[in-house]
Protein backbone atom coordinates (compact mmCIF):
# COMPACT_ATOMS: atom_id res chain seq x y z
CA UNK A 1 0.00 0.00 0.00
CA UNK A 2 3.32 2.33 0.57
CA UNK A 3 3.43 2.21 -3.81
CA UNK A 4 -0.35 3.44 -4.15
CA UNK A 5 -0.26 7.01 -4.53
CA UNK A 6 -2.20 9.17 -1.71
CA UNK A 7 -2.64 10.32 2.01
CA UNK A 8 -3.12 6.60 3.82
CA UNK A 9 -6.02 6.20 6.41
CA UNK A 10 -5.19 3.66 9.00
CA UNK A 11 -8.30 2.30 10.17
CA UNK A 12 -7.12 -0.03 13.89
CA UNK A 13 -10.14 -2.75 14.96
CA UNK A 14 -11.33 -2.77 17.88
CA UNK A 15 -10.73 -6.35 19.79
CA UNK A 16 -12.34 -7.55 23.21
CA UNK A 17 -12.98 -10.48 24.19
CA UNK A 18 -17.14 -11.77 24.88
CA UNK A 19 -18.50 -11.26 28.24
CA UNK A 20 -19.93 -14.69 27.80
CA UNK A 21 -16.00 -15.90 27.97
CA UNK A 22 -14.74 -15.68 31.48
CA UNK A 23 -12.65 -18.44 31.42
CA UNK A 24 -10.21 -16.09 29.18
CA UNK A 25 -9.67 -13.04 31.27
CA UNK A 26 -5.95 -12.78 31.06
CA UNK A 27 -5.78 -12.46 27.43
CA UNK A 28 -4.01 -9.41 26.15
CA UNK A 29 -5.75 -6.97 23.63
CA UNK A 30 -2.47 -7.08 21.69
CA UNK A 31 -2.70 -10.73 21.32
CA UNK A 32 -6.22 -10.56 19.64
CA UNK A 33 -4.74 -7.76 17.37
CA UNK A 34 -2.17 -10.47 16.17
CA UNK A 35 -5.31 -12.97 15.25
CA UNK A 36 -5.34 -13.43 11.58
CA UNK A 37 -8.66 -15.11 10.67
CA UNK A 38 -10.08 -16.12 7.23
CA UNK A 39 -13.45 -13.97 6.68
CA UNK A 40 -12.27 -11.40 9.70
CA UNK A 41 -10.56 -8.04 8.21
CA UNK A 42 -7.55 -7.51 9.65
CA UNK A 43 -6.89 -5.49 12.65
CA UNK A 44 -4.99 -2.90 10.68
CA UNK A 45 -6.22 -1.59 7.34
CA UNK A 46 -4.44 0.71 5.22
CA UNK A 47 -6.56 2.27 2.68
CA UNK A 48 -5.97 4.69 0.56
CA UNK A 49 -8.13 7.14 -1.77
CA UNK A 50 -8.70 5.17 -5.07
CA UNK A 51 -8.34 2.01 -3.65
CA UNK A 52 -10.21 -1.41 -4.62
CA UNK A 53 -11.30 -3.32 -2.18
CA UNK A 54 -13.43 -6.07 -1.29
CA UNK A 55 -16.77 -6.26 0.90
CA UNK A 56 -17.06 -9.26 2.88
CA UNK A 57 -20.77 -9.39 4.20
CA UNK A 58 -24.22 -8.72 2.97
CA UNK A 59 -24.85 -5.26 4.20
CA UNK A 60 -28.14 -4.28 1.72
CA UNK A 61 -28.46 -6.59 -1.32
CA UNK A 62 -31.28 -4.06 -2.75
CA UNK A 63 -27.94 -1.30 -2.53
CA UNK A 64 -25.63 -3.73 -4.38
CA UNK A 65 -24.00 -4.28 -1.32
CA UNK A 66 -23.13 -7.94 -1.14
CA UNK A 67 -20.33 -10.39 -0.14
CA UNK A 68 -18.05 -10.09 -2.96
CA UNK A 69 -18.94 -6.63 -4.45
CA UNK A 70 -15.61 -4.22 -5.48
CA UNK A 71 -15.41 -0.90 -4.27
CA UNK A 72 -13.40 2.36 -4.16
CA UNK A 73 -12.42 4.08 -0.91
CA UNK A 74 -13.23 7.39 -1.23
CA UNK A 75 -12.02 8.54 2.34
CA UNK A 76 -12.99 7.45 5.92
CA UNK A 77 -14.81 9.73 8.65
CA UNK A 78 -13.82 9.75 11.93
CA UNK A 79 -12.65 5.97 12.26
CA UNK A 80 -16.07 5.33 12.21
CA UNK A 81 -17.54 5.24 8.43
CA UNK A 82 -16.11 4.45 5.32
CA UNK A 83 -17.05 6.42 2.16
CA UNK A 84 -16.49 4.19 -0.72
CA UNK A 85 -17.90 3.99 -4.41
CA UNK A 86 -19.57 0.73 -5.87
CA UNK A 87 -16.79 -0.39 -8.71
CA UNK A 88 -18.79 -2.67 -10.42
CA UNK A 89 -22.61 -4.05 -11.39
CA UNK A 90 -25.49 -2.29 -11.61
CA UNK A 91 -24.95 0.05 -9.05
CA UNK A 92 -21.83 0.86 -10.08
CA UNK A 93 -20.91 4.64 -9.27
CA UNK A 94 -23.09 4.84 -6.46
CA UNK A 95 -21.43 5.97 -3.14
CA UNK A 96 -22.18 4.05 0.00
CA UNK A 97 -21.08 4.45 3.49
CA UNK A 98 -20.08 1.74 5.08
CA UNK A 99 -20.12 1.06 9.10
CA UNK A 100 -17.61 -0.54 10.89
CA UNK A 101 -19.64 -4.26 12.28
CA UNK A 102 -18.73 -6.63 14.91
CA UNK A 103 -17.21 -9.60 13.13
CA UNK A 104 -16.37 -12.76 15.43
CA UNK A 105 -14.99 -15.62 14.31
CA UNK A 106 -16.30 -19.07 14.59
CA UNK A 107 -16.67 -21.07 18.39
CA UNK A 108 -14.52 -24.29 17.23
CA UNK A 109 -11.64 -21.75 15.91
CA UNK A 110 -10.23 -20.59 19.59
CA UNK A 111 -10.90 -21.88 22.91
CA UNK A 112 -12.23 -18.53 24.31
CA UNK A 113 -14.92 -15.74 21.96
CA UNK A 114 -13.83 -12.60 21.10
CA UNK A 115 -14.93 -10.32 18.56
CA UNK A 116 -13.59 -8.04 16.38
CA UNK A 117 -14.76 -4.57 15.11
CA UNK A 118 -13.56 -2.84 11.75
CA UNK A 119 -15.09 -2.09 8.33
CA UNK A 120 -16.66 -5.25 6.81
CA UNK A 121 -14.09 -5.13 3.83
CA UNK A 122 -10.18 -6.73 2.67
CA UNK A 123 -8.18 -4.93 0.03
CA UNK A 124 -9.01 -6.28 -3.79
CA UNK A 125 -6.30 -6.15 -6.24
CA UNK A 126 -6.93 -9.64 -7.10
CA UNK A 127 -10.02 -11.97 -7.19
CA UNK A 128 -9.74 -15.26 -5.64
CA UNK A 129 -10.86 -18.06 -7.08
CA UNK A 130 -13.45 -18.50 -5.25
CA UNK A 131 -15.10 -15.48 -5.52
CA UNK A 132 -14.49 -15.53 -9.16
CA UNK A 133 -16.41 -19.05 -9.61
CA UNK A 134 -19.65 -18.43 -11.31
CA UNK A 135 -18.65 -15.30 -13.02
CA UNK A 136 -18.92 -15.45 -16.72
CA UNK A 137 -16.03 -14.79 -19.15
CA UNK A 138 -17.58 -12.00 -20.68
CA UNK A 139 -18.34 -10.38 -16.87
CA UNK A 140 -14.14 -11.06 -15.89
CA UNK A 141 -13.37 -9.20 -19.51
CA UNK A 142 -15.93 -6.39 -18.77
CA UNK A 143 -14.68 -5.98 -15.02
CA UNK A 144 -10.95 -6.16 -16.04
CA UNK A 145 -11.27 -3.43 -18.69
CA UNK A 146 -12.84 -1.40 -16.05
CA UNK A 147 -9.70 -1.89 -13.98
CA UNK A 148 -7.80 -0.69 -16.40
CA UNK A 149 -9.00 2.52 -17.52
Amino acid sequence: SERFPGAMFKCLSADRLSTQGSSAAAIPTEYLNSLCVPGLPPHELQLKEGMCVMLLRNLNAIAGLCNGTRLLVRQVRNQRVLEAEVATGSHSGRVVLIPRINFTPPDETFPFLWERRQFPVRLAFAMTINKSQGQTPGHIRSALKSDSS
